[in-house]
């Protein structure tokens, strides 16, 4: 009997959303990932595109491709070491450095080199060259570092080729022994074959309605590697021969980089237009428009223009925009240099102009009119090259190496060994320390088989650690007395909230009841230092939970008896965790278990869509009906919508407590308030806590407000706790300091100590995220007399009341929430008036620094 070919996996990371149904405004990076995603599909390879949490996905799969979201946390390293072959870019900061440091010597690691970073940074002119010169040898070591662990390397053309040879000789990955190896892959960014269809005239609605309007599109960010100058004057003199020329610029201003070097030709463009009057008259500005609709502008445009900036970058170049002007079949009018363009033109399915200057634009544009027919035989050979350009053949090589199962960069290293040269460019970890002892171990038990069968999938680093675990724990159960444990199973432990109340929780049961403490057992995939050392002061070691355990292996690591306590903590525990302990309890071998659920629906939707399958919520239904299954939630407004959700009505509301140290209760004074020190705090990454939408807030309230009777306001500051260097945290440390200068202050995620230490200083604070199910730092702020600000999130029917100890904000209307950062700020307001406001605060808290989970938790 012939064996069925094996179905490879690969994920393919990226950092902003992919089209889908929920995500149409997608930049490059993104169009890449679903491009070389529908590529690998058509070629028999198994998809999963991971995009970042800050673009939180609704669907678990869209057109055959699986979607996951990341976070740069151990479940994203389990994750990556889930898959045969990791594809990512080099050049994506922190994301790359972190896969190229924590992927397992067992999977493939695939870097895109697409973007030639190197020579595109030195192209963008930016006005400040001392900075951008610091940031790029910076970021020199970090692409170093990355590239070093690649095992195959994709470039989009021949002179890419060339190029990062240089680069890869230079670090000594093309060396005497791999020289053979073939390991730099031409796979250019490509297009999808699907059949294009255009719904409507997109340019009627800017007014160009009559048959002679000459519509020249230009699509795409007018970046520092265009060029823009001679365009503009074009534009100048083209307008007086002819109104019925009418130029449209579509998305010329990235919204994904707040970067000014990067806006700088559109300003200028724009300001051109308006200052000529020229302004929907003739030149019309768009922005970005969505990703399913953009062939409409392809569509009904006469012809799209492209003009490059000439250099190195040009030549390096793979022109997404014009790659996507063919899937579009638009005539793309071009100054040619890189080779897509160039290729195009040398197939006749491009037009050229003669030269970069204004004179010859005019002169090109005009012939383009004069020339009757030009567009439609171009356009002929637009369509005949296009299957050279379907992602389907474009990733043929791509799919071949991720078949081929090759991993050259382990290779190497293990040849390094063998002839004793240890030279350390390679910054990969190892992650088979644990195999000798694996290895031993392998005689002791029937379970290892499946633990081996978890290595070859999962990587030895994590299934060599879990199988030690499970060694230990089934040698114990035939020594182990028939005690009692308490086992605590959650995400992981970090200076997050829900890690807070699991700690909380243990200690008061411990405090309550000093005898279990021996018994005791919290199981994560990953526990910072501080929170270690809390464990630690309790008499804890906690334990390694790793993603994608079967059920006889999870089962081995918590050999978990029927009379056992249990308590899951969030709904971000990995599956194989969760979905064990609820066969148990539905198999009646637990009699019980707590679940402390900190996320609303809408979160839950994000981190755990599979539990909103029918089939789940049947089954957390039965157990929570049966009172098998205990459900937390800490706030009435996510109680109510757990209980639709499982209909039922047995979902409890349990207060969170505020740990904060005596020393920060005190009541402040009037004088106080003179300075009003707004707080937000919460991790910025997944873009939850709107930190964006209170500065969008700030500015209005400067604009409108201070800037016209500077006089009338308190002075201010406003803090972010826990900024870090994720991209969408770049982004708003860039927003926040042109917006609010000095005034804001930014520090990164922090022990729980200093962060008290912030929070006492300032006396306002903020709420205004896009979902919550308490938030803990408001409620900690309230205790330390903060005036309250908060939108309708979860939570604030315990946190808030309007008028009396701070005020609702609607973060959907800038305007409103503006209008209540004036009141406060306003003078006319007295300090006695927002003193009694924080005194309030301090009133309603008072009801969460008493709460002891033990009055709520029975150990059964």
């Amino acid at each position: 009997m012939s064996q069925q070919k094996q179905t490879l996996s690969c994920l393919i990371i990226t950092y902003g959303p992919v089209p889908t149904p929920q995500y149409q405004t997608i930049e490059g990076g993104g169009m890449r990932a679903w491009g070389l995603a529908k590529g690998l599909l058509a070629n028999n390879i198994d998809v999963t595109v991971g995009v970042n949490n800050s673009f939180s996905q609704e669907l678990s799969e869209h057109d055959g491709v699986k979607l996951v979201n990341w976070n740069l946390d151990e479940q994203f390293i389990s994750l990556m070491n889930s898959f045969d072959s990791v594809i990512i870019s080099y050049c994506m900061g922190d994301p790359s450095i972190f896969v190229a440091n924590n992927i397992s010597k067992e999977v493939q690691l695939i870097l895109d080199l697409y973007v030639p970073i190197y020579v595109e940074v030195s192209a963008r002119e930016s006005k400040n060259v001392e900075q951008e010169y610091k940031n790029y040898f910076s970021d020199l070591s970090r692409h170093n570092n990355t590239l070093s662990r690649g095992d195959y390397f994709l470039c989009a053309s021949e002179s890419q080729k060339i190029f990062y040879t240089g680069v890869l000789s230079s670090l000594g990955i093309i060396n005497p022994r791999t020289y053979r190896e073939s390991r730099l892959l031409i796979v250019p960014f490509g297009i999808h074959s699907n059949k294009i269809k255009s719904k409507l005239d997109p340019y009627k609605e800017l007014g160009l309605r009559k048959k002679d309007d000459k519509r020249i599109l230009w699509f795409g960010g007018m970046y520092p590697w265009f060029r823009v100058d001679e365009f503009i004057k074009a534009i100048s003199i083209l307008s007086k021969e002819d109104a019925s020329y009418k130029f449209v610029i579509v998305g010329g201003k990235n919204p994904f980089n707040p970067n000014p070097d990067f806006s700088r030709q559109y300003d200028a463009v724009y300001d051109f237009a308006k200052d000529s009057k020229l302004l929907n008259k003739n030149v019309f500005f768009v922005d970005w428009v969505d990703f399913d609709t953009r062939i409409n502008w392809y569509e009904y445009a006469d012809f799209v223009i492209s003009i490059n900036q000439p250099g190195e970058e040009n030549i390096l170049s793979w022109r997404t925009r014009v790659m996507d002007y063919v899937w579009g079949e638009v005539v793309t009018l071009t100054n040619g240099g890189d080779t897509l363009s160039e290729d195009l033109l040398k197939s006749g399915a491009a037009l050229k102009m003669d030269d970069l200057s204004s004179e010859s634009i005019v002169k090109s544009i005009n012939d383009i009119y004069k020339e009757k027919g030009v567009l439609s035989g171009v356009k002929k050979s637009l369509t005949d090259i296009k299957p050279k350009y379907y992602w389907e053949n474009v990733t043929e090589p791509l799919s071949k190496i991720i078949t081929e199962k090759l991993r050259p960069s382990v290779n190497e290293k293990e040849f390094r060994k063998e002839i004793g040269f240890n030279n350390n460019n390679y910054s990969q970890i190892d992650p088979s320390k644990n195999t000798v002892y694996f290895g031993k171990a392998r005689k002791a038990v029937k379970l290892i088989p499946k633990a081996l069968v978890y290595a070859k999938n999962k990587g030895l680093r994590e299934s060599s650690k879990l199988a030690l675990n499970t060694l230990k724990n089934q040698t114990a159960k035939k020594v182990r007395p028939n005690h009692k444990q308490y086992i605590f199973l959650s995400h992981p432990i970090d200076n997050s909230g829900a890690p807070v109340v699991l700690l909380q929780v243990i200690h008061d049961l411990i405090s309550k009841n000093p005898s279990i403490r021996k018994s005791i057992r919290v199981i994560a995939p990953l526990v910072n230092k501080n929170r270690k050392k809390e464990l630690l002061d309790m008499g804890i070691v906690a334990e390694k939970a790793a993603h994608g355990l079967g059920g006889s292996l999870t089962g081995a690591q918590l050999s978990i008896k029927k009379n056992d306590f249990v308590l899951l903590n969030t709904v971000a525990i990995f599956d194989n965790y969760r979905n064990y302990i609820f066969n148990l309890l539905g198999a009646n071998r637990l009699n019980h278990a707590y679940w402390f659920i900190h996320e609303d629906v809408e979160q839950t939707k994000v981190v755990a869509p599979q539990l909103l399958a029918p089939e789940n919520i049947k089954k957390i239904h039965k157990l929570v009906e049966s009172e098998k299954l205990t459900i937390f939630v800490p706030s009435k407004r996510v109680q109510v919508d757990y209980n639709r959700l499982l209909q039922t009505e047995k979902v409890k509301q349990v207060n969170l407590r505020v740990d904060v140290e005596e020393k920060y209760l005190t009541k402040r004074p009037p004088g106080n308030y003179q300075k009003i020190n707004f707080l937000l705090s919460g991790n910025a990454a997944d873009g939850r806590k709107g930190q964006l939408v209170a500065l969008a807030a700030f500015q209005k309230f400067l604009l409108s407000y201070q800037s016209i009777s500077p006089d009338k306001y308190r002075d201010f500051s406003v803090s972010f706790v826990a900024v870090n260097n994720d991209y969408l945290s770049q982004q708003i440390k860039s927003v926040g300091k042109a917006v609010l200068g000095d005034k804001l202050l930014i520090y990164p995620s922090l022990p729980r100590d200093k962060a008290m230490e912030i929070t006492y200083n300032c006396n306002a604070v903020i709420c205004c995220s896009l979902n919550e199910t308490f938030a803990l730092y408001v409620a900690e702020g309230m205790a330390m007399g903060h005036i309250v600000l908060r939108n309708n999130s979860a939570g604030v029917d315990e946190q808030l009341i309007d008028g009396v100890n701070g005020y609702s904000i609607d973060s959907d209307n800038i305007n409103q929430f503006a209008e209540i950062i004036e009141k406060i700020l306003n003078k006319s307001t007295l300090d006695k008036q927002l003193c009694e406001m924080g005194s309030e605060s301090q009133k309603i808290a008072a009801g969460f620094l008493n709460q002891n989970y033990s009055n709520e938790i029975k150990l059964y």
